[in-house]
């Protein structure tokens, strides 16, 4: 439990890097810069309730036999190679934000299916609850995403 744990922290600190470097985007409006700053945090403060679910003690059959941790994997490989692109490739705020919606997809669906594997009530209530902060993400991301095309047009 506690590697799944420490991987879900590590998807979570990538992801509020990536967005943090969004954020810092001098070229991008305003209201984006702020929709990034904004999750930036949100990500961190997932990343600290990993670390305080860390704290719980570990059962014998803390997760249910058939998680692979193949999801988490994916995810953290993923939001590597977000963060590597970011780093080396300037991309439009139309560009940031899609690919952060696409990040957020891969983060509610790592969540939610953590949250149906753990037996620990506290750890499976503590991914629906991270599942859930990242589906609003989600829907932050499309506003911004719509409120920009809509700041674009003649």
């Amino acid at each position: 439990m506690k590697a799944v744990l420490i991987d879900c922290g590590k998807i979570e600190r990538l992801a509020a890097d990536i967005y943090r470097r969004l954020a810092s985007h001098r070229e991008f409006c305003d209201e984006v810069r702020a929709t990034f700053a904004r999750l930036a945090q949100d990500e961190l403060d997932h990343a600290t309730q990993l670390d305080m679910a860390l704290q719980f003690p570990e059962e014998k059959n803390g997760m249910i036999k058939r998680i692979s941790g193949e999801k988490i994997v994916e995810g953290l490989e993923k939001a590597r190679r977000i963060a590597q692109d970011i780093e080396t490739h300037s991309r439009s705020e139309e560009a940031a934000l899609k690919m952060a919606i696409d990040l957020e997809n891969s983060f509610v669906k790592v969540h939610l299916d953590n949250a149906i594997h753990f037996s620990e009530p506290r750890v499976a209530e503590l991914f629906k609850h991270l599942g859930r902060g990242d589906a609003a993400h989600l829907e932050t991301l499309k506003q911004c995403l719509s409120w920009w095309h809509s700041q674009r047009q003649p």
